[in-house]
């Protein structure tokens, strides 16, 4: 069977104790091939992880975190002895032009994990694409190149996310190489342009919409962008007043300066400090926007090849993301593909 000649591939590359080897695929009945679909998708569990899980984070920064407390110290101390000089102004021209800065702060920690743990995700995306991709070469064809690419990718895979979530993901994919074509494709028909670049914005606007990262970052600046006019100017006269107070030579002078730090801190800290944060939230947010933008790319392309290709892995894979990122299959907003969802109903 074409579908077992994928499995002894697999089994050459994932470690015995998983015991591919010995194990049979799962073959549906013809009658209830698109039920197979329900079957429990290991894609969304992956992605969740990867944007929380201690274990995918930059090992770079595992040990670097530091207590709200800490943080709040060290930036008091940097403003009342101005021991940061113009270091400010150089870790943002760094994040900015290198993306990256040699300065290590909570807000600098804090992205260069999320930086990493995006082109973490972007590297399985692709990875799984390629797998689902060379699965059905591999099924259809007598190809070596095939053979050792999927290998490859799979060891590669593996190493990312583990044997057993590596061995779940290629299962899912496999569950219904043995069905009909008539039962999955049946006439539905690669979205033209047009209908691409509406599914493209439809997808990426729902994704930006209801992604928990970029709500998190957004939900950061918040405090920034609340402040009424009136806040504004009585911060500003509080400010002012306080530090007129504290040059004045007698006993208010110190009362001044230390309800001036007081208050400074109450609203945030130094205005240095809160500027390169939002900095920071702002390279977050585009860097995520980015990402998502690939990935609703990614989708519809494994969406349309998979339909020219009658790729049900491609297939599979692309539904997945797409729900995933923006809780909308492809299928379910493309207008060609009803004759899918009827099919997906028998």
């Amino acid at each position: 069977m074409q579908i077992k000649a994928v499995f002894i591939i697999l089994s050459a590359v994932i470690l015995p104790q998983n015991n591919l080897a010995n194990i049979e695929p799962t073959i549906p009945e013809t009658n209830k091939i698109i039920t197979s679909q329900q079957q429990i998708n290991p894609i969304t569990s992956l992605l969740d992880d990867i944007n929380y899980e201690n274990r995918f984070s930059s090992q770079e920064t595992q040990n670097k975190s530091k207590s709200v407390a800490a943080s709040k110290t060290k930036s008091l101390v940097d403003y009342v002895f101005d021991t940061r000089g113009a270091d400010w102004s150089t870790e943002a021209a760094e994040i900015i032009v290198q993306g990256k800065s040699q300065f290590e702060s909570e807000s600098s920690n804090k992205y260069l994990d999320f930086a990493y743990r995006t082109d973490l995700r972007w590297q399985i995306d692709c990875l799984i694409a390629k797998i689902a991709d060379e699965i059905s070469l591999t099924n259809t064809s007598a190809d070596k190149d095939s053979s050792q690419d999927i290998s490859q990718n799979i060891a590669t895979l593996s190493k990312l996310i583990g044997e057993d979530r590596t061995y779940k993901i290629i299962n899912w994919l496999t569950i219904d190489l043995m069905a009909p074509e008539s039962a999955i494709y049946d006439k539905t028909k690669p979205p033209d342009i047009s209908n691409t670049l509406d599914l493209h914005s439809q997808i990426l606007a729902s994704a930006i919409n209801q992604d928990p990262l970029l709500k998190k970052a957004k939900t950061e600046l918040d405090p920034y962008l609340s402040k009424t006019k009136k806040q504004q100017l009585a911060t500003k006269i509080a400010y002012s007043s306080l530090g007129i107070a504290a040059f004045v030579p007698n006993l208010l002078a110190p009362i001044a300066e230390t309800t001036l730090i007081s208050t400074m801190m109450s609203n945030g800290g130094p205005e240095q400090d809160k500027l390169l944060k939002e900095l920071y939230l702002a390279k977050q947010i585009a860097l995520r926007e980015a990402m998502l933008d690939r990935e609703t790319n990614l989708a519809l392309h494994c969406y349309s090849l998979g339909l020219a290709s009658k790729n049900s892995a491609l297939l599979k894979y692309s539904q997945a993301l797409s729900e995933y990122i923006s809780g909308h299959s492809i299928k379910a907003l493309n207008p060609s593909d009803r004759r899918y969802d009827d099919a997906s109903t028998r």
